[in-house]
């Protein structure tokens, strides 16, 4: 407590003083909202609507937890309700074990949801495409291993329940169209869908 005093009389000294840092708000309370509505990095969104609701999915990179859910009625006032993964696993470097693992873990996953259960496709870098689910958003999340990686994922359930994955790294022009068994488990076929 004496740190802080110390500091923030040093501060009003220098002719910073500041008593207090309002959060951002973006709802300005009448109606309105004030760009941006979230003021935080959240790369690659992907945002769903379910019935009334709306969720958003998150990169969080190699951070833990993982996979940042985040929800709105709105579409202006979100907040965080669920981690998708309480700790990244399969490097020892995630538990900075032998180095970093800087620009590696969790990028750009995809948010479903189908016949009351919420999906999320990820590819962790490095390991295979991972299909996690749950009825609840809040968790706790379960998840399948698929026999292959798919980068930069992107889930499609039809209305009879198959499920596919669009993927592609962009760096060659090719979309790959992954096709799931019924429990979303493992890829069962494959084959280009545009180059």
């Amino acid at each position: 407590m004496k740190f802080k005093t110390i500091t923030a009389a040093v501060l009003c000294t220098l002719g910073f003083c500041i008593t207090s840092v309002p959060a951002w708000q973006s709802d300005n309370g009448n109606g309105t909202f004030t760009n941006p509505p979230l003021y935080a990095d959240y790369p690659d969104p992907d945002i769903i609507r379910a019935g009334g609701d709306f969720y958003f999915a998150t990169t969080t990179f190699v951070n833990s937890p993982g996979l940042t859910i985040l929800h709105s009625q709105d579409l202006v006032n979100w907040e965080i309700v669920s981690h998708v993964i309480p700790r990244l696993d399969g490097r020892e470097q995630y538990d900075l074990k032998n180095g970093a693992a800087y620009r590696q873990g969790m990028f750009a996953a995809s948010l479903r949801f189908y016949s009351g259960t919420f999906y999320v496709v990820v590819t962790p870098v490095n390991h295979n495409t991972r299909v996690y689910y749950s009825k609840d958003i809040h968790g706790s999340w379960q998840f399948h291993e698929l026999n292959r990686a798919a980068f930069d994922p992107g889930l499609f359930i039809e209305p009879d329940g198959t499920g596919y994955i669009a993927t592609s790294g962009g760096w060659d022009g090719h979309v790959t169209l992954l096709k799931l068994s019924a429990d979303f488990s493992k890829v069962v076929e494959s084959g280009g869908i545009f180059y």
